[in-house]
């Protein structure tokens, strides 16, 4: 679009192709593509924002900046980018994120590559004959949309006063082109007053009364009108419902295990082989609080390939002390996916129960926003992440539930969510 186009025309043309969530960049001089274009100094919130999926195990080449090390690893995050402009769309096929976290600073590279009709003003001998200059970006959900505004050589843009300041970077502005349901006006309303334990088959179907530990939360999805469910995507409008009692548990994610001998012999012949009796003598079970640094049950979490960097991780393995064999593992690519899914938002909802007359109450919440694999692994690394299975056979039945949970504990699960999101607000009845 560069200088022929107006804030409003590339504002119109990412809300007819679907975004809602506009990011703002005001170009440095040497944001172009042969230095890249910096974005964030990390990949909090910006991943799930353009609905990217990360893939590691690039190396660094640079020797230049202070902390690099050749060969240390990158995560990159692919983009199905598209150009916008007056003309056809133009695909830029090779663009993506690049997180080198070592400096820390994550750059939008590649997008000008194999581009048919790229902006000519993001090119570095091109940049003399522009002035300031923003790049406007955002996602359908799918693919991730870009146009640049250029003034004329030496020139300037006229101020963008419906953009807000971005919780992702310092760098970054947002516009917002559609308001969506908000889900904490929606948790509000339901804070303070007993309700029945419910829940919802499915979408177009009634409400029916639920007995049972799930209770609160197949409640909490009911009443928002989130049918039952155990998707790896977000509950409400994007994000994520928990429910929780201060003093136990809270499960954040449930991804099976795509290495070690679990995944090999699959979950029945695994707990056959590596489980105990239960306390009702009739079932099989696999069970244990396991984390790094301790031994449970002759069983340990390990980081494998972390050195310095909990991003140098190649997945988190649940080993056998004794003999060093890997009993479970989760490959970088696995628990980054299923954490990105569901956590970028999240709603942590206290609650209170009256088991005599099977009624829930919910007491106030958590927001929590922005969050990314490192913070993940690096919850994992202090122990405050843990893996916590509850796999079952009884009576022939075969139950797996492969648990990453974190504390409830009043003193300690704030700070523990902090150290998950960037940002986490607690929010008690009006």
């Amino acid at each position: 679009m560069d200088s022929q186009a107006s804030v409003e025309s590339v504002l119109a043309g990412l809300r007819a192709r679907g975004v809602r969530r506009v990011f703002v960049k005001r170009l440095a001089h040497n944001d172009n593509e042969k230095n890249q274009i910096y974005l964030a100094p990390s990949l909090d919130g910006l991943v799930r924002a353009l609905n990217a999926m990360l893939i590691y195990g690039s190396r660094s080449e640079s020797t230049r900046k202070p902390d690099s090390r050749v060969g240390k690893p990158k995560s990159i995050a692919p983009l199905d980018w598209v150009w916008i402009s007056s003309g056809p769309d133009a695909p830029a096929p090779n663009t993506k994120l690049i997180h080198y976290f070592q400096y820390p600073e994550v750059r939008l590279s590649g997008f000008l590559s194999d581009c048919s009709n790229p902006p000519d003003s993001l090119r570095r001998n091109r940049l003399g004959g522009y002035g300031e200059r923003w790049l406007l970006f955002g996602s359908d959900g799918a693919t991730t949309y870009g146009g640049v505004l250029a003034a004329e050589r030496g020139g300037a843009l006229p101020p963008l006063d419906v953009a807000r300041p971005s919780e992702i970077s310092d760098c970054l502005s947002e516009v917002w082109l559609e308001t969506t349901k908000d889900t904490g006006v929606a948790i509000k309303e339901l804070l303070d007053v007993w309700h029945p334990c419910i829940r919802l088959p499915a979408i177009g179907n009634a409400v029916i009364p639920f007995k049972g530990s799930q209770g609160a939360g197949y409640t909490l999805e009911a009443l928002m009108g989130v049918p039952t469910n155990a998707t790896p995507g977000p509950d409400h409008a994007g994000s994520e419902l928990k429910t929780f009692r201060f003093g136990g548990r809270v499960t954040l994610m449930t991804p099976v295990a795509d290495g070690g001998l679990e995944q090999r012999l699959g979950a029945r012949k695994f707990i056959q082989r590596f489980g105990r009796i239960g306390r009702d003598r009739q079932s099989l079970r696999f069970t244990g609080t396991h984390r790094v640094g301790q031994t449970t049950n002759g069983r340990t979490l390990v980081l494998r390939g972390m050195t310095r960097h909990v991003l140098e991780t190649t997945s988190v393995d649940l080993v056998e002390v004794p003999d060093g064999r890997i009993l479970a593992a989760w490959s970088l690519e696995r628990l980054s996916a299923s954490w990105l899914k569901k956590h970028d938002s999240a709603y942590y909802v206290e609650y209170e129960k009256d088991a005599e007359h099977n009624l829930i109450r919910f007491l106030g919440y958590y927001h929590c926003r922005h969050t990314s694999p490192e913070r993940l692994l690096d919850a994992i690394r202090q122990g405050l992440v843990v893996y916590d299975p509850a796999h079952t056979i009884k009576n022939g039945k075969l139950k797996v539930r492969p648990q990453w949970r974190i504390s409830s504990s009043r003193k300690t699960m704030e700070a523990t969510l902090r150290r998950l999101y960037r940002s986490v607000d607690w929010h008690p009845p009006a």
